[in-house]
């Protein structure tokens, strides 16, 4: 899977390439500058245009499971404001937010949830990647630092994952 993805990644940016090339020819020329754009538009969908492949190192599965999540001070290193949120996707190295939480991109947080096959809580410690505020809440993307063993069976388990792609 991975060598044909970037087979199909490495022949998209020849075609997009060739592309630009030639408009770099023909800007020379007095090409019209609404053309120009038009084919240098072609060449970014050219690039952009993956539907239905996943740039992810790890498959994610939509979902909805209520979490608590901290806020590490800064200063201190230990945790801060909670809010009450909701996991949205969740894969091995990670999961998406939503919360009333404000974070903000490097941030330290740590996530506590219960996975709906699970007796055990899980409380994850991870690094804000991406967080946007849309109205009240926060959508965040965070990645875990490190899953236990037992967590990490669980989510295998979860996600149904086949064990080789843990590591990976």
């Amino acid at each position: 899977m991975a060598s044909s993805l970037r087979e199909t990644v490495l022949a998209k940016l020849v075609r997009a390439r060739a592309v630009l090339e030639d408009l770099r020819r023909r800007g020379g020329s007095g090409m019209d500058p609404v053309e120009w754009q038009k084919g240098y538009v072609k060449a970014l969908e050219e690039i952009l245009d993956l539907e239905g492949l996943s740039l992810r190192r790890y498959p994610r599965r939509p979902t909805s499971i209520p979490a608590e999540i901290a806020r590490f001070s800064p200063e201190t290193g230990a945790p801060g404001p909670r809010s009450a949120g909701t996991i949205t996707d969740l894969s091995m190295a990670g999961c998406g937010l939503a919360t009333a939480l404000a974070l903000s991109v490097g941030e330290t947080v740590t996530v506590s949830f219960k996975l709906p096959q699970s007796s055990t809580p899980a409380t994850l410690e991870g690094a804000v990647r991406r967080a946007q505020r849309v109205d009240e809440e926060t959508r965040a993307g965070v990645g875990f630092k490190a899953l236990s063993e037992r967590v990490a069976k669980e989510f295998q388990a979860f996600l149904d994952v086949p064990p080789a792609t843990m590591n990976g």
